[in-house]
């Protein structure tokens, strides 16, 4: 399972399309849930995740994968059947200044 969470709302026919092409590319082998979440919660959502979930935090300021080298690093979480979750950061990115003190 790949759970992608995103910050913000899924409001703009654009992306209720766009998600929706993504999803049937990706749905075989995967299963794949999108979850939009506001803003202002979504940290609060990924700090409470479980910890054997196998996540990654998509931000602008991260390290940038080729498809490759992302297919790689889902590799091995995915064959042991632990559940993947991307989250892709808002306008601020993650972990505000608040959630770091």
């Amino acid at each position: 399972m790949i759970k992608i969470l995103a910050g913000g709302k899924k409001h703009n026919g654009w992306l209720v399309e766009a998600c929706a092409e993504y999803e049937k590319r990706l749905r075989k082998p995967f299963n794949i849930e999108w979850q939009f979440i506001d803003e202002e919660k979504l940290d609060d959502k990924v700090l409470k995740l479980p910890r054997d979930v196998f996540v990654i935090l998509l931000d602008e300021r991260g390290k940038i994968f080729d498809s490759p080298a992302l297919a790689e690093t889902l590799r091995k979480p995915l064959e042991t059947g632990r559940e993947v979750v991307l989250v892709l950061g808002g306008a601020f990115g993650h972990f505000s200044p608040e959630m770091q003190a």
